[in-house]
């Protein structure tokens, strides 16, 4: 999705109303992180001019936008909400201290795999 002035705008506010902390998520992490967005952005009071833009962007490609279609745009939003925002230098800092973090995670649980599976030997 490209990212004009109008859409960046709107990832602006929709970060400082939803308060999303810019460290980078992953797997799991980021699907809950973007239904929950896509959950804010739908539920966004009056709509923003910004998401017929998108919505009008999209038809002129080719493809139709049904109403039961929504949810979809707004989770492709929210994903690309978080692609914009991660792509950001504070994120971009936040980026190793992240990617620790998730390898911790998996040390950690192979570790309790590991300590469970050996001690159900007893």
């Amino acid at each position: 999705m490209k990212i004009d002035p109008d859409l960046e705008a709107f990832f602006v506010l929709i970060s400082l109303m939803h308060g999303t902390h810019p460290e980078p998520k992953f797997g799991i992490d980021r699907n809950n992180l973007m239904t929950e967005v896509a959950a804010f952005i739908a539920n966004y009071p009056g709509k923003p001019d910004v998401l017929d833009k998108v919505a009008r962007n999209y038809a002129e490609m080719g493809s139709k936008l049904t109403p039961d279609m929504m949810d979809w745009f707004y989770t492709k939003m929210a994903g690309s909400y978080l692609d914009w925002l991660y792509a950001q230098p504070v994120s971009m800092e936040l980026l190793p201290q992240a990617l620790d973090k998730q390898q911790q995670a998996r040390v950690d649980a192979l570790s309790k795999k590991l300590n469970r599976d050996y001690w159900e030997k007893f």
